[in-house]
């Protein structure tokens, strides 16, 4: 206890103490709890790691320290080890960072869908919309590594969001295409001069000039996780909402809405349709008799 050489005094804080780490030594000279009955209730020790410097160091150290307390527990038969450290706070995230993106954006892709296809009662159409907004988030995430943009917990909300964002490019024109008549190239070419305009100017040009506002932000996570990632959102949106949309329509969309199938009409009953059959037959014949006379007179 009282011998520094023997790495007691620098260490004997990292011991529990019976009645706290302040409590003076007890008379049986035991002053670390548990140590009576033979086991030492709880301990720690210091441990040190190698210069770290990039991310991914970060990371590989802290899978190597659980795997080392992992093993310390399996072996010795401890109830609890664990490994705690200043960077593990925040480098925590990343260790389950593409289970939590699997999470976090295949919830909102199929909220999408399903919102598509109950409020367009078209499993096909929902099913388009679902393809093109996969498709813009897998470029979305190539457009991250490109501008050096890491995939963590401010990215992956951002990437969620996008998502919200990016309906805006596809419904309209899908609801065009499906209230429009004709083939399909027909209704793809009348859903884009019906609505591409308004997604144009409405949607793409809009939010572009709110996000070349951040272009100048002095602080790095605007510019990095918000310019960088929404711009990219922009642009692609308005490709895909404009470009690869109608062209999926023309060579795959779903029916027309307006053209209804003859189960899907209304039918009356048989009797009414064969008392109107009859009534319009009686009305036929009164103008056909009242017709023969005036025809008549003209000859004559």
């Amino acid at each position: 206890e009282q011998c520094a050489k023997g790495g007691a005094g620098a260490y004997s804080d990292l011991l529990q103490r019976v009645g706290g780490p302040d409590a003076p030594t007890p008379p049986d000279g035991l002053p670390v709890a548990g140590l009576d009955s033979g086991v030492v209730s709880a301990a720690a020790f210091r441990t040190f790691y190698t210069p770290l410097n990039e991310q991914q160091e970060f990371i590989g150290a802290m899978r190597a320290v659980r795997r080392m307390v992992a093993r310390l527990q399996s072996e010795l038969g401890l109830p609890r080890v664990y490994a705690y450290s200043v960077f593990h706070v925040y480098f925590e995230q990343y260790l389950d960072v593409w289970h939590d993106a699997a999470l976090l954006l295949g919830a909102p892709l199929l909220a999408v869908f399903l919102t598509a296809a109950v409020l367009t009662s078209s499993l096909w159409g929902a099913a388009l919309m679902l393809l093109v907004l996969t498709s813009l988030l897998v470029q979305l995430m190539g457009a991250m590594l490109i501008a050096g943009i890491q995939l963590n917990a401010v990215s992956l909300v951002n990437l969620a969001m996008s998502l919200g964002i990016a309906v805006e490019f596809c419904a309209h024109l899908i609801h065009a295409f499906g209230v429009a008549s004709g083939s399909r190239p027909q209704r793809a070419a009348a859903a884009l001069e019906k609505s591409g305009a308004s997604v144009l100017s409405g949607i793409t040009l809009t939010k572009l000039v709110g996000v070349v506002m951040l272009a100048g932000a002095r602080t790095r996570i605007f510019e990095l996780y918000y310019f960088r990632l929404y711009l990219a959102l922009v642009i692609l949106g308005a490709f895909h909402g404009l470009v690869l949309l109608p062209v999926l329509l023309a060579l795959a969309g779903p029916p027309s809405w307006a053209a209804a199938s003859p189960a899907t009409q209304p039918r009356l009953p048989a009797s009414t349709h064969q008392a109107g059959t009859a009534h319009y037959e009686q009305q036929a014949q009164g103008i056909a008799g009242r017709g023969a006379p005036a025809q008549q007179g003209a000859s004559r």
